[in-house]
């Protein structure tokens, strides 16, 4: 099976260092968006109050955190709804029944600060704030509720019966290890036919066609998504040697696995094997 090496994604790279607030390239628009800063303070002068060094403090220490839910629980904590003291509006059921009173924190300490403030020192955005309002009104008893991005399950995922037969193709696959080169690279195979993943689609439709006549199959990008993603499978041929005896020994050890049985004394055989060759 192919590495999974996702802390060196560019998009797992831009999410991290956009939770850090650090400058990175934007993974969707590929520009570049700057690291975050403090911003302008209120016309009031509020900031007078924290002194500069503070603020600052309180700026690095909320993006040192580096975590969006963390982030978020932070922040929703540090927002409270208070009753409304007096009422403008004759009507029984007031459109705002209580107003929002923000804080900041530093060295186990709270300061009350205005709205502006609160997002200046954070560097947060109009539409960050609204969010953080509307989180704090969904849970009146104060408990930080989480992102909920990207826990939908998608519309358009291959899932089931469809996606195990492309895993079954592929598996059935014939390829080859290098034995001289396991050292480098162990889960390594080279397609013993050679080939594209054109051809290799090709195949899949007639496999389909002979053992699963009446099921859907996938398209090609699919099968694609699934070689490249999950199959660390390579169509150029070896440029060393196969050894034949590490290849039988390995199906031997993974018929036995498929059929319940123990297979300690064929790994060892095989790393005996390995050790002098």
């Amino acid at each position: 099976m192919r590495e999974r090496r996702v802390d060196e994604w560019a998009k797992e790279v831009a999410k991290r260092k956009r939770n850090l607030g650090e400058e990175y390239v934007s993974y969707s628009t590929k520009k570049v968006v700057k690291a975050r800063q403090v911003c302008p303070p209120c016309p009031d002068s509020c900031f007078d109050k924290l002194a500069r060094d503070n603020i600052d403090t309180i700026f690095t220490n909320f993006w040192a955190i580096g975590d969006y839910n963390t982030q978020n629980g932070y922040l929703q904590a540090l927002i409270r709804d208070m009753p409304v003291k007096r009422k403008r509006t004759e009507a029984e059921v007031s459109r705002r029944p209580f107003n929002y009173h923000f804080f900041v924190k530093l060295q186990q300490h709270e300061f009350k600060v205005c709205c502006q403030d609160f997002a200046s020192i954070h560097e947060l955005g109009k539409k960050k704030m609204e969010v953080l309002m509307h989180k704090r009104k969904e849970s009146p008893s104060g408990t930080p509720i989480s992102d909920k991005r990207g826990h939908h399950p998608s519309t358009r995922a291959i899932t089931g019966r469809r996606l195990q037969h492309v895993h079954e193709h592929i598996c059935a696959l014939p390829v080859l290890a290098s034995h001289y080169s396991h050292t480098y690279n162990p889960h390594k195979r080279n397609l013993e036919a050679g080939g594209s993943i054109t051809e290799l689609y090709s195949m899949y439709l007639m496999w389909m066609s002979e053992h699963y006549l009446d099921e859907e199959t996938v398209s090609e990008s699919c099968y694609h998504t699934v070689f490249t993603r999950n199959y660390n499978i390579v169509f150029c041929a070896l440029l060393t040697d196969v050894c034949n005896t590490c290849e039988k020994l390995r199906t031997q050890i993974s018929s036995l696995q498929k059929d319940g049985q123990d297979t300690s004394d064929v790994r060892n055989t095989l790393m005996e094997h390995k050790a002098i060759t």
